[in-house]
């Protein structure tokens, strides 16, 4: 099973890994549609920008959970957009 690999800006990623934001989201346009609609991955793989290598400080990595389907205000634009929501919780040990 694969992984889905999310590359972040600096601000989301350091969020995300301080716990205050706790799902991620991608738009659901046609190409977020075909690499997420329908499919399971084993893992989501968020990586600050683009780094060389895979470190503890440039990567984390959560273990799929799936998506719901939510509307949420864009913080780019002044309207609400429908997005993929993936949850970003580690399993219970």
């Amino acid at each position: 099973m694969t992984d889905l690999v999310l590359h972040l800006k600096k601000i989301w990623f350091d969020k995300i890994k301080s716990g205050e934001k706790t799902e991620e989201y991608r738009e659901t346009t046609e190409y977020w549609q075909r690499r997420i609609q329908l499919k399971h991955f084993e893992n989501i793989v968020l990586l600050r920008g683009y780094p060389s290598t895979r470190t503890k400080e440039n990567c984390l990595v959560f273990p799929w959970n799936g998506y719901e389907i939510k509307q949420i205000g864009s913080w780019e634009r002044q309207e609400m957009i429908e997005v993929f929501a993936m949850p970003l919780k580690q399993e219970q040990s």
